[in-house]
């Protein structure tokens, strides 16, 4: 159950960051509800999904060449 509550986070975090609205969205959220690690999390998540970007167009250019 867990798993799928943090896949469902991940997913709304990655739409948001996506849209260019997770910083904004995640401030107001943090504010609202006095979560005052959200914007470490986020900046996380982002991390993670910078890495997946550049490992697999680092990978595309391997096979490319």
């Amino acid at each position: 159950m867990k798993e799928k509550i943090n896949k469902g986070r991940r997913n709304f975090l990655k739409v948001l960051g996506g849209l260019g609205l997770g910083a904004a969205s995640t401030e107001v959220y943090e504010r609202l509800y006095h979560i005052p690690l959200l914007e470490k999390r986020f900046r996380e998540e982002v991390n993670y999904w910078m890495n997946q970007y550049n490992s697999s167009k680092e990978m595309v250019e391997k096979l490319s060449n």
